[in-house]
């Protein structure tokens, strides 16, 4: 299937000036004559108003989030305050087992990493090194000193390329994270 949501440009004629639900009618109607055989290409539909309702149905069905768009604004070929990406994402405590060196000009650490408890100890989850201010990367960077250690606290610690440069921490802190999805091999994303 191939879904068409806008239409810039038609028999020659610029578009981008027009308003965004009159573009899409006329999609729609060029799209309602076209021939059974066609039906690879559809139409991508709209919904107007509730949005906060469509975005949090769209993140129970783990979506990727929404776009939201103003209706009377002309086509642009940039993200612009006439359209919005809003993406979907949990939320959950993770105990931090190491961090990484910081790269760069950045100061204190690089990312955190995380995990999380089963019947069997620590699971390495991943990492994260985004979200922190210049002050919170000192008073964390100071706080992981204090209770490194030599060995792994997972039980399944990252390795290869993704063990250079990581130190490995007591689990005593807790993190709580914004994330997008798990991936297969139950890494955050």
């Amino acid at each position: 299937m191939y879904y068409l949501f806008d239409l810039p440009h038609c028999k020659g004629y610029d578009l981008t000036r027009a308003p965004l639900l009159q573009r899409k009618n006329l999609l729609h109607s060029l799209l309602e004559r076209m021939s059974p055989a066609q039906e690879t290409i559809r139409f991508s539909d709209h919904i107007q108003g509730s949005g906060k309702a469509v975005y949090q149905h769209a993140c129970r069905l783990a979506a990727e989030g929404i776009i939201s768009k103003d209706t009377t604004g002309g086509y642009e070929q940039k993200r612009s305050r006439g359209w919005l990406k809003i993406k979907c994402h949990q939320r959950q405590e993770f105990v931090v087992g190491g961090w990484t060196d910081p790269g760069g000009s950045r100061t204190g650490f690089g990312a955190l990493l995380l995990g999380y408890y089963d019947n069997k100890g620590l699971v390495y989850a991943g990492r994260v090194g985004t979200g922190f201010s210049e002050s919170a990367l000192r008073l964390l960077a100071a706080q992981l000193h204090r209770i490194e250690q030599k060995d792994s606290p997972f039980r399944n610690p990252p390795s290869g390329t993704d063990a250079r440069g990581v130190h490995w921490a007591r689990p005593q802190l807790v993190a709580e994270v914004k994330f997008r999805e798990w991936t297969r091999d139950n890494i955050l994303r």
